[in-house]
């Protein structure tokens, strides 16, 4: 009956009709639900033949965003099995794609009836009477949530804390504050609360005491979280009580705080004007760099300028004004009056960082005004003279492009030869380029070779392996690609073994799973980058093995690029199977899939992927792109009505088989249109007008030509970075 019942489901799909219990858990007929057509984000699913086949098949079409389908799938499966563990996860299953569709009552009814039927003491007993709580504390159904989580506090696990701290919420929330407090310190109590845990109890206490009015409370709510974090809003809250108190000597030293250690926070010109109006003096660096990074460059200039005419402070204070100067002068689109603070910044020598950048940005100001000669001087000089620090590959490179530009190749290659082996790949690379220019064609290969040597998977690496004829052009056509391949944990700890002396700590699981495992993603992964704080490689890689069996691949690759970085390794001295974990390929059928039908290489696919969002589905940016491949909503809108796709909303961008749908439409697109994978790489991120503005200017050269003229350093650095992750992808999963 099982396979029966899911095979009319899966033929079907999301609009076929099924008699299912499922539909016990339909909303009223007043419930307000989407109207949804979600026929066109479906790829067709095999029938399972187990129960184990039916819920990871439905588990990983709720995991695509397929939600209607996949709660008809658990739907299916909990009407037609006798086993109450199997039922109870197919209920929680069916609430999860419910409440992820927007059916919030039938979420609710769905999870009420997993906990009522899941067997005592369970797994799917304590996790869905925890995710029942949840959903009741986020409908205001306050007394039902108190009343479904205490039946469940006293279970044992590492959901414990997170089920007594909604407990504690819920209580609070329902008006029985002496309940709730009881509970905090109870929690708060215990030595080993997660981080996130006691950052969230110690505002649920401020809040509830904000509430009645308890100021003495919350005073102590916000000072606890002050010192466990440093949290702006309480120092800025806290400041505002103390100076409404009279107590203008605390209140100046908690808005001093955010000014000197979060000075990028959206608090910190208000703390800045508070300061003034109470006639505390604010040191003038750091409310000119306040100002500058809010892009408010006149305050800014005022301020630094007022500064730097202070008597009396020492060159390290003065040279830190003087940079912030320039670059506000810079900014402000003066770049003569920038030019001029940079070299007294530098000339200070009071400190090397300051003098480091200083030095490199009067170059590159001087480069982009035009005059190009003195700009290589000024980047030959900072190479050679230091001091040493994070633009000197780039000014090495700079040094000898700036000459090159403007025809001199020779001049370009003694100005390498003058700045040594800095610049990487990179420098070798155009080194190689110019020295076959000039006809010297043995020290070309040499160079060619080095930059291969220097950075096997770096872009102008590759690049020079494309020059030696070493490695084929970039082809990102479909490829029939073996994407399923396991993680072999054992070699990986084998080589982290011959590096880092230990073995797994064997450190007790985090709670990332189970919440993983109701729904509630971004909690799990919060949980484990808390844990990874700090951490050692061999833990770190331990947490990389559980973020992978949560589920949660974007979390696993961040954390097994920190194992690697940790080590010391480059990409290219790592086993494969470590390099699988951080280059990861989810959403495997769905990737293909649309790879497939759009001509792309699966791996392509995935190296965008990677870069756009990690491969977290819920990604978003500042710029309003949303979901695995980051399309902007109006984008998404012309690519639903291209594809025929109906009743589109933004919110589908966050379904991973709609987001990949897309992504890859889009892109292919853009491969059409300009034949090589540069250019589209540059038109899906700064858009095809810019891209065929780069690609005239490139006239017929090729990739490296094409990144040179990219005038966007986020676009040009998005598109090597892409390639060096396809470069990556094929070395992981190619033959």
């Amino acid at each position: 009956m099982l396979l029966l019942a899911l095979g009319v489901i899966l033929a079907g799909g999301a609009c076929g009709s099924s008699k299912s219990p499922a539909a016990v858990f339909e909303p009223s007929p007043t419930s307000v639900r989407p109207t949804r057509v979600p026929t066109p984000y479906n790829t067709p699913v095999a029938a399972p033949t187990t129960v184990a086949e039916a819920l990871a098949s439905a588990r990983e079409v709720l995991r695509e965003g397929r939600f209607d389908t996949a709660a008809a799938m658990y739907g299916a499966l909990a009407a037609t099995t006798s086993s109450g563990s199997v039922r109870a996860e197919a209920l929680v299953g069916s609430s999860i794609a419910r409440y992820s569709d927007g059916d919030r009552e039938g979420a609710l009814l769905a999870i009420a009836e997993a906990a009522r039927t899941a067997p005592a003491g369970s797994r799917e007993s304590i996790s869905a009477g925890y995710l029942l709580g949840v959903r009741l504390n986020e409908a205001a159904r306050f007394e039902e949530a108190a009343a479904a989580l205490k039946g469940i506090t006293s279970q044992p696990g590492a959901l414990a804390p997170y089920i007594a701290a909604e407990y504690a919420r819920a209580l609070s929330l329902s008006g029985r504050p002496s309940e709730a407090a009881a509970a905090w310190d109870a929690l708060l109590a215990q030595a080993n609360l997660p981080a996130a845990i006691r950052g969230s109890l110690l505002r649920e206490r401020a809040l509830a005491a904000r509430t009645l009015g308890d100021d003495a409370a919350l005073a102590r709510s916000l000072d606890a979280l002050i010192g466990q974090s440093g949290d702006a809003a309480a120092l800025f809250e806290r400041a505002q009580m103390a100076r409404a108190s009279g107590d203008i000597a605390l209140s100046g030293q908690l808005l001093t705080r955010i000014v000197a250690s979060q000075p990028e926070s959206r608090l910190a010109v208000q703390s800045v004007v508070l300061l003034h109006e109470a006639g505390v003096t604010v040191d003038a660096g750091q409310e000119g760099f306040i100002y500058y990074r809010r892009g408010a460059f006149p305050e800014a200039r005022r301020v630094l300028l007022a500064g730097i005419a202070e008597p009396g402070i020492g060159p390290a204070t003065l040279a830190f004004r003087l940079y912030y100067l320039a670059a506000a002068f810079e900014d402000s689109g003066e770049p003569e009056q920038a030019v001029i603070y940079y070299d007294q910044a530098a000339a200070l020598g009071g400190s090397a960082l300051y003098t480091h950048r200083a030095k490199y940005w009067a170059a590159r100001v001087t480069e982009r005004s035009g005059d190009l000669s003195v700009a290589g001087a000024r980047y030959r000089a900072l190479v050679s003279e230091g001091p040493p620090g994070e633009f000197t590959a780039e000014a090495s490179f700079r040094a000898g492009y700036t000459l090159l530009s403007v025809g001199d190749t020779a001049g370009a290659v003694l100005a390498w030869d003058v700045v040594g082996g800095g610049g990487g790949a990179r420098v070798a690379y155009w080194k190689g380029r110019a020295l076959a220019k000039l006809g010297r064609v043995m020290e070309s290969d040499l160079e060619y070779r080095r930059a291969v040597t220097l950075g096997p998977f770096d872009f102008y690496g590759n690049e020079a392996a494309r020059e030696l004829r070493l490695a084929p052009v970039i082809d990102t056509a479909y490829h029939n690609r073996n994407l399923g391949a396991k993680s072999d944990w054992v070699a990986i700890a084998s080589w982290l073994g011959a590096n880092v002396p230990g073995s797994f700590p064997g450190g007790a699981p985090t709670a990332a799973g189970e919440l993983a495992w109701v729904g509630l993603r971004d909690q799990a992964a919060g949980v484990l980058n808390d844990a990874a704080f700090g951490a050692g490689a061999w833990r770190l890689l331990e947490l990389t093995r559980e973020a992978q069996g949560a589920g949660l691949l974007d979390v696993s690759a961040q954390l097994a690029e920190r194992v690697r970085i940790a080590v010391g390794a480059e990409s290219a001295d790592v086993p494969k199977a470590l390099l699988r974990v951080e280059y990861p390929v989810d959403y495997v059928s769905q990737l293909n899939e649309e790879a497939k039908t759009n001509n792309l290489d699966p791996l392509f696919l995935a190296a965008l992927v990677r870069q756009e969002s990690f491969w977290n589905p819920a990604a978003g940016s500042v710029a309003g792109a949303l979901g695995l491949t980051q399309v902007i909503p109006e984008t998404g809108d012309g690519i639903a009505r291209a594809l025929d796709v109906r009743g589109f909303v933004p919110a589908d961008l966050f379904r991973p088989a709609v987001s990949l749908r897309f992504g890859a439409y889009y892109l292919a697109g853009q491969v059409r249109r300009f034949g090589e994978p540069w250019a589209a790489l540059a038109a899906y991120n700064a858009g095809p007008g810019n891209a065929g503005r780069w690609v005239q200017a490139a006239g017929r050269g090729g990739a490296v030509e094409f990144v040179e003229q990219v005038d966007f350093e986020e676009t040009a650095h998005y598109v090597t970075i892409v390639l060096e992750h396809y470069a990556h992808y094929i070395q992981a999963y190619g033959d």
